[in-house]
């Protein structure tokens, strides 16, 4: 079973629109089809995100006590990590640390995310990414079509 961890923008995503490719990732995790992984410090700016007034326009009906459900269910689905800042530095985007921290800790097969920074890392021929897929050479990280895509090939009963 892959040990996985949804970038923040993942959740947002969920929250916008629970059909789409990060919501159908979100039910493997509700179906126990993947070992799904949160850090305190992913959990807390997911909280910080979803108040932004991009965000918020986009969910005008979306009170805290919505908020509030989300992060209680997620606590239910996901095991919670208390993963010490500040042990992963990536000079790409610091912000980025705590998701590479969280894997880390967690031993994760992937990170699932739409951020650039963080996918760049995989493919990217900088000494950054070279030495980040040197150093976590099992971490792969992906967007959700193509974790989806290698779910299906694992012949789970998904569409891709």
């Amino acid at each position: 079973m892959f040990r996985v961890v949804f970038d923040t923008n993942i959740y947002i995503q969920i929250v916008v629109n629970k059909y789409g490719p990060a919501g159908r990732c979100f039910d493997l995790a509700l179906n126990e089809d993947i070992r799904l992984y949160v850090s305190k410090n992913i959990i807390y700016e997911f909280k910080s995100v979803i108040k932004r007034p991009a965000i918020e326009s986009l969910l005008p009906d979306l009170t805290n006590r919505d908020v509030e459900a989300f992060v209680a269910g997620l606590e239910e689905v996901a095991e919670v990590l208390k993963v010490p800042k500040g042990s992963i530095e990536i000079v790409r985007d610091p912000n980025d640390d705590m998701l590479i921290e969280a894997a880390v800790y967690c031993d994760a097969d992937f990170i699932i995310t739409w951020d650039r920074d963080l996918l760049d890392l995989m493919t990217g021929i900088d000494d950054v990414s070279k030495e980040f897929r040197q150093k976590f050479r099992k971490l792969k990280i992906v967007r959700p079509q193509e974790f989806l895509r290698l779910m299906s090939e694992k012949d789970l009963a998904i569409e891709p």
